[in-house]
């Protein structure tokens, strides 16, 4: 006799229609419905296979004790139940309200005794490895160690009449530089976006860079100051003592380190962890695993590709977190297409085609030029436009796009705007967003197109 088990039937409203149901398709003593039992080995102890028909749970705790129990087991296709049960390797998944399905599996592995003993050891083995006690404890402990560290970084206030407010946590936003790009919008979104009650905001910038960028002055314009005394440094030794320095002035308890963040890796080897945590901001997969993460509180991958490149370097994986581009959709929400087209001196028939960045030769800007030599000549409505500065570290590829372009420019229908400031109202004129990119991470601009409501190639 083989006995198929229901790991979660105990007490409850519903505990004798098991029963009931059996008596009336005349299954009599086949089916008992026993109760509660104090503990699972009870419980699963006399049954050869587990079984969870369920059509609403996330990630039952009665099937991780089964499996540690070596039965193999048959349950529902849903929610966190596949984390648990592989199929085909420690058990079978169904989908739920698939009576047939249920049967067959049911059948199929009560039938096969080494099938059932070879799904136990394997079950075992997984739940060890994703769900051990021990394990598990340890990531707690390491979660709760970190928040301690965050909220001992307050500072005790004096309790006046029995409540006041705790001075706002200063962050430290730390830049490789501050140029137009993805990074500069994320940090002038949590420059409007977070509650200045409770953070103190400050941005510091580590090397200088021969490029038009409004973003220095946008943050200081928010409160959020820009801090450039590494600029004039030399050398990374000098730049790394005069930011220990410059966190321990300010009294920084959080740093984030955004772009390449070796500097800020040298920084905290002289800055011990109960001075002041270390958050990385990732925004390109080969530089994840670049650095080491021995020092690192959290990593934030604007990705999951980037994310999954620096967890297997973090000493708790789970440390690693995915947190995306951000965009502010209200910037957009108001916007009115012709009247922009109207202001930007944009016909409002034509078909748009716009690029945004800065003209970097990774982001092959040159493709486009191609592509418009291809198009205008047969469609009369199309034009396209090239918004960004040239790239301070490549001054002479903007010199060559703007020769290539040449002919394509004297038209008026290819344009070259130079830095703009307006880029949700430049968006929203156009109708197709173009990057023909060979690098690029989480790229904000395609966020930002999403935002603005155009398809966009890719």
């Amino acid at each position: 006799e083989r006995n198929a088990v229901s790991p979660s039937a105990g007490e409850g409203g519903a505990r004798a229609e098991p029963e009931n149901l059996a008596r009336a398709l005349g299954l009599g003593a086949s089916v008992r419905s026993p109760g509660g039992a104090r503990d699972s080995p009870s419980r699963l102890g006399p049954a050869d296979l587990a079984v969870q028909p369920t059509s609403n749970d996330s990630l039952p705790n009665a099937l991780v004790e089964a499996a540690a129990m070596e039965r193999p087991i048959v349950a529902s296709n849903i929610e966190g139940i596949p984390e648990i049960v592989a199929h085909g390797e420690t058990g079978l998944l169904v989908e739920p309200w698939d009576l047939e399905g249920q049967a067959s599996s049911v059948a199929t592995l009560l039938a096969d005794e080494p099938r059932r003993a070879e799904a136990g050891r394997r079950g075992r083995t997984r739940v060890l490895e994703r769900f051990d006690f021990d394990g598990n404890m340890r990531k707690w402990v390491d979660n709760l160690e970190i928040v301690q560290a965050e909220l001992n970084a307050w500072p005790t206030a004096a309790v006046t009449q029995g409540l006041q407010r705790p001075e706002p946590l200063p962050v430290l936003f730390l830049m490789s530089e501050m140029r137009t790009g993805g990074e500069e919008s994320e940090l002038r979104i949590l420059a409007e976006s977070l509650d200045r009650r409770k953070f103190r905001l400050l941005a510091a910038s580590v090397n200088p860079v021969a490029e038009p960028s409004p973003a220095a002055e946008k943050l200081s314009q928010l409160g959020m100051p820009v801090d450039e005394g590494c600029h004039a440094l030399p050398d990374l030794p000098r730049k790394v003592e005069y930011l220990r320095d410059f966190i321990r002035t300010n009294g920084v308890r959080i740093c984030v380190a955004c772009q390449d963040t070796a500097v800020a890796h040298a920084v905290f080897e002289g800055i011990p962890p109960q001075e002041c945590r270390l958050i990385e901001h990732g925004g390109i997969v080969a530089e994840a695993g670049r650095i080491p993460k021995d020092r690192t509180a959290r990593y934030v991958g604007v990705s999951p590709a980037i994310t999954a490149a620096a967890a297997g370097r973090m000493r708790e994986a789970s440390h690693a977190l995915t947190i995306p581009s951000m965009v502010d959709t209200e910037r957009y929400r108001w916007l009115d297409r012709t009247q922009l087209r109207g202001r930007l001196g944009l016909p409002v028939d034509d078909c748009v085609i716009t690029f945004v960045g800065r003209l970097d030769p990774k982001k092959r800007i040159e493709q486009i030029i191609q592509a418009a030599g291809a198009i205008l000549p047969s469609h009369d409505k199309v034009r396209f436009l090239i918004v960004g500065p040239p790239d301070a570290y490549a001054p002479d590829y903007a010199q060559r796009l703007h020769a290539w372009s040449a002919q394509l420019r004297q038209t008026g229908r290819l344009t070259f705007t130079g830095a703009r400031d307006e880029i949700p109202e430049i968006l929203t004129a156009s109708d197709i967003l173009v990057l023909p990119s060979v690098g690029e991470g989480m790229s904000h601009v395609i966020n930002e197109a999403g935002a603005a409501g155009l398809a966009v190639v890719s």
